[in-house]
Parts: structure tokens; C-alpha cells; sequence
């Protein structure tokens, strides 16, 4: 019930997604020109009663906007920008709004508009319209001019000619937009980053996928082949600690993931170039999160790790397989939900990508149950008097019981865990009286 309840709110809200969408404020704001040279930096702070427009264009293989950032509140803001959109021929353009305590943003997106030909992006932005458009809208001036190059290509034309603009922040003025009428940004997929962006991304899923499909499956053959249980020697204590020495503390499988850091810190932090035409390859609804690797690929790093790991110890294999579990959901609605842009700028629809991710958790949370279930164990009917019993005392504390699994053990145990399970040895049953079963019950 309560993953139908989820699914439904996830279909309610993303059905009910809006082409606008409020963020933070926690991103700093924008000053206009002079203010950002004397800060060094493209994104000063906006003092009280200064007065200016911000303008800032960006643009990569997948992502192309024009940022505006007056004194001027988002309520007011927001229609003059769908107006300028519209004007400069983007009338479905996507709008993130940011509202700070002096200063509105309004993000315009026109990633629809980018299309690639022969592996190939050109965008082409008429600078001298806009400035017209945003005058015609009653943006404040100055108008400061910022662009951010991080791709192969970006450069001004008009009638001084052309200007190839560095990479980083190039500020520009008025004055500028006078002798440079237009700006073309030009970016080139290499040949190999498709196969190498799939590779990069289902590699991650198929790893996940094998270790948790092929625990399950070992786990189900398991029980099936089981025969009568072999019962267990009493270890000494020196045994116990030894075993527990073993595996116990981080240290023991963290180094196993050192090696699938190397990719990333090869990539991400030597190679941006070479990240940046793996993020181009990657499939689109992927390309979000590997814009951000060390918050949402390295987890699923380790995710992988973890299972593969612990898929060689029974005793932690559910519950590590439960916490990885959470761990992917965390990290799907957070990308999803954080990320506005999501909702319309990107072709693969958002809305199937999140049903897909809770169709996911759905299948993965019921093939713990099966992980959690010993091989040596049978499910008691709903009339068991054991059953009844267990039940019993569950409401009397307040905790749902759904099912009695009884293990063919001659050992004296029991045990409880958070998914509403109990396990109780037939030794215990047998060789004990009911009062001692139920004080048992209870405790666990």
C-alpha cells in the first residue's frame, strides 16, 4: 500500500509539472558589468539600490541558456521573459526563476531548440535583438554582458568583424553589442562518445543489476537444493571473535573500491574535456546526473561495490541490500525533484523516467524478502496458535507482525526484524513451555 500510495503521488505531482519552476535563492546573484570586474568573479553580490541587468549566455551539446537578473522581483520578471523568448523565436522555451532579497533570476532554457547534425550543435543568438527586446520589456539598465565558454567554439560577428571569446567568463558592454550583432556557439560531439557515454552508464546499471539479480538468484537455488539442515557446532568464544575480527570495520572492503574511483578522478578532474564528450555520449536521461559525478554516480559506485561484497555474507546480505536499496531512491528523487530542468528540456520524458525508478524499488524491495528469508524455513498459517500469539503481542507494542516463519533447527533461538518477521527454531517450540516462548517473543 504505501508504494501505491507513493506511485501515486509521484504520477499526481509530475502530471501537475509546470514549464516554471521556483529554485533556491541560495545561488549567489549576478551584479551588473562594473561590479563584476572589480569582484573578479561573474557572480557578485547585487547591493541594495544598485540598478542593472545581468545577462548571461551559455550554451554546451545539450544545454543552451540565457540567464536575466535585475533588482526587479520574479513576479515581475517572468512575463517579460516569456515575451523576449517569444520574440526571439524560442516560444517554448523553459523558465527556472530564482528569487534572492534584492535581486530576481529568471534562467530562460532553450534546450528544445538544439539540434545536433552530424554529431554537431550551432547555436546562433542575435545579440542586438535581444538588447532591444529586453529595452522594449523595461529591464533596468546598464545591461552587463556575460558569456561563459566551456565548449569547442564560441565567437561574436558583426560589423568589426569576428571575435573568437576565451574560455571562462568573457564581459562585454553595451558598446560591444553595438559592434558585435550576434554570437554563435558551436560544439562537436566526438565519434566515440556515444558507445563510450552507454558504456559508461550501463556499465554502472549492469553491475548493480548482475550483483543484486545474481544474489537473489544464488539465494533461490539455495533453497531449493537445500536439503535437511546441517546443524551448526557450538563455537568458543576465541572463534567468535575471530570470526567477528574478520569482518568487521570499513576497512575491510573499502579498498576494494579504491579502483572504480580511478575513472572518475581521471576523468572529472584531469580530463574535463574528456568528461564533458563522455556526459554528450551518455543516454539522455542520464546526463543530468553525470553533470554531477561525485554526488550521483559515486554512490552508485559504491552501491555496486557494496553488493558485490556483501553478496559473500548471509548475515548483513539483506540489510546492506535494504540500505543500497534506500540509497538509489535518495538519489533518484533528489535529481529528479532538485533539478527543475528535468521536468520539460530534456527529449526522454521525465514523467516515465520516475515511474520507471519506482517500478525499480518496487521489484528490488520484494526480492529482499526473499534474501531475508532463511533457507531452512517454512511460512505458518494465519491460524497457527504461534501465529496468533506473536500477533498478540505485536499490537500490545504497538508493531504490525505480517508473517511466522518457523526454522528446522534444534537450537533454542528466535528472532524479529524491522519488515514485521518472526523467526522462531522448532527447537524452541518443542523444548520449551509456552510462557518461556512467549517471554522470548516479547523481548525480541
Amino acid at each position: 500500500m504505501r508504494f501505491l500510495l507513493l506511485l501515486l503521488a509521484l504520477i499526481a505531482t509530475l502530471a501537475n509539472a509546470q514549464d516554471v519552476r521556483t529554485t533556491s535563492s541560495s545561488i549567489p546573484t549576478k551584479r551588473y558589468l562594473r561590479a563584476a570586474l572589480e569582484a573578479g568573479k561573474s557572480w557578485p553580490d547585487l547591493g541594495e539600490g544598485d540598478r542593472g541587468t545581468i545577462v548571461q549566455l551559455t550554451c554546451d551539446y545539450r544545454n543552451a541558456d540565457i540567464t536575466l537578473v535585475s533588482d526587479q522581483s520574479v513576479e515581475t520578471m517572468l512575463p517579460k521573459a516569456k515575451r523576449i523568448a517569444a520574440s526571439m523565436g524560442f516560444p517554448l522555451a523553459d523558465f527556472i526563476t530564482r528569487q534572492g532579497p534584492i535581486t530576481g533570476t529568471v534562467d530562460m532554457e532553450f534546450n528544445d531548440y538544439l539540434q545536433p547534425q552530424n554529431r554537431t550543435v550551432d547555436w546562433v543568438v542575435a545579440l542586438s535583438k535581444l538588447r532591444r527586446e529586453m529595452e522594449a520589456a523595461g529591464l533596468p539598465k546598464p545591461y552587463a554582458w556575460v558569456v561563459r565558454n566551456r565548449i569547442e567554439s564560441v565567437r561574436m560577428e558583426g560589423t568589426a568583424g569576428e571575435r573568437a571569446l576565451k574560455e571562462g567568463f568573457t564581459y562585454l558592454e553595451d558598446r560591444d553589442i553595438a559592434r558585435y550583432d550576434r554570437i554563435v556557439f558551436r560544439e562537436r560531439m566526438a565519434a566515440w562518445a556515444p558507445f563510450a557515454g552507454h558504456l559508461f552508464v550501463f556499465g554502472i546499471v549492469g553491475v548493480v543489476g548482475a550483483a543484486f539479480a545474481g544474489t537473489v538468484v544464488l539465494r533461490l537455488k539455495k533453497r531449493k537444493e537445500s536439503g535437511a539442515p546441517v546443524q551448526p557446532a557450538l563455537k568458543t568464544p576465541e572463534e567468535i571473535q575471530a570470526e567477528y575480527d574478520a569482518r568487521k570495520g570499513w576497512q575491510r572492503w573499502l579498498p576494494n573500491l579504491i579502483p572504480l574511483l580511478f575513472p572518475l578522478i581521471f576523468i572529472g578532474g584531469t580530463r574535463p574535456e574528456l568528461m564533458r564528450q563522455v556526459t554528450y555520449g551518455m543516454p539522455n536521461w542520464f546526463d543530468r546526473a553525470s553533470e554531477s559525478p561525485f554526488m550521483i554516480v559515486l554512490p552508485l559506485f559504491l552501491c555496486a561495490g557494496l553488493l558485490v561484497r556483501t553478496a559473500m555474507s548471509r548475515k548483513s546480505r539483506g540489510m546492506w541490500l535494504l540500505l543500497s536499496t534506500a540509497l538509489m531512491v535518495i538519489v533518484l528523487l533528489s535529481t529528479v525533484f532538485l533539478n527543475p530542468v528535468w521536468f520539460r528540456t530534456l527529449p526522454v520524458n521525465i514523467r516515465l523516467y520516475g515511474l520507471l525508478g519506482i517500478i525499480t524499488v518496487m521489484v528490488m524491495t520484494l526480492c529482499v524478502s526473499i534474501l531475508f528469508s532463511p533457507s531452512h524455513s517454512k511460512k505458518l498459517p494465519k491460524d497457527d496458535p504461534l501465529v496468533l500469539e506473536v500477533k498478540a503481542l505485536g499490537e500490545a507494542a504497538g508493531l504490525k507482525v505480517r508473517q511466522v516463519h518457523q526454522l528446522d533447527y534444534d537450537m533454542l533461538n528466535a528472532y524479529a526484524h524491522i519488515f514485521g518477521t518472526v523467526g522462531v527454531t522448532r527447537g524452541l517450540r518443542e523444548q520449551m513451555e509456552p510462557d518461556e516462548v512467549r517471554a522470548i517473543l516479547a523481548h525480541e
